[in-house]
């Protein structure tokens, strides 16, 4: 049960480099939000101004990647008209 073309790895394509920016750039917004009331009160603000820069260079990053092509209907074999 093993995907074709390969054992069962997963290829690290455009797409996948792309999503993984964008899982870790909002992943370091939240923890920097996440952490920012604690840090305040700590005098600590710069991890937060770090984590919150880092998480922006990281959704930066992923929208100049370039977006797969996108497919239409007949390519996948759908019917254009969903009626």
């Amino acid at each position: 049960m093993g995907r074709p073309g390969g054992r069962g790895r997963r290829t690290l394509n455009l797409v996948t480099i792309r999503r993984g920016f964008g899982v870790a750039g909002i992943g370091l917004l939240g923890i920097a939000l996440a952490i920012a009331p604690i840090a305040a009160f700590q005098g600590q603000m710069t991890i937060v101004s770090g984590l919150g820069i880092a998480g922006i260079a990281a959704l930066i990053v992923m929208r100049l990647l370039p977006r797969p092509p996108a497919e239409d209907a007949d390519s996948r074999g759908e019917d254009a008209d969903p009626r």
